[in-house]
């Protein structure tokens, strides 16, 4: 699983998300906040169960594209079904998710995991 990959992909998600944060200002509080970092911690916590049919799974460049696409729709449908604030559940989780990667990445170097 190439991290920079995943991290780019997070990214392209991560643009437009703030530029909807940027134009709608969503009231950022911290319970929707901490409903981001920890959805993320638990999904991540979640997916390493399956962690070897979910590598080969994301593998796939057809899902990577998939994903994205449709994390896009559903952010632009939740925005408005419910509100801006949406934005600031998905940019925390988007975030935590960015410092994740780079918490494993500095591991690895550090401990000459690769």
């Amino acid at each position: 699983m190439s991290r920079r990959r995943d991290a780019a992909l997070a990214l392209v998600v991560t643009v437009p998300v703030v530029v909807g944060v940027a134009i709608l200002r969503p009231q950022a509080t911290p319970s929707l906040v901490l409903l981001g970092v920890f959805g993320t911690l638990a999904l991540e916590a979640a997916l390493l169960r399956w962690q070897s049919r979910v590598r080969a799974v994301w593998e796939r460049p057809r899902i990577q594209v998939v994903t994205v696409v449709a994390t896009l729709t559903v952010v632009a449908l939740a925005v408005e079904a419910v509100g801006a604030n949406i934005l600031v559940i998905v940019l925390s989780a988007l975030a935590t998710y960015l410092l994740l990667l780079a918490s494993v990445e500095l591991r690895d170097r550090w401990t000459g995991r690769r």
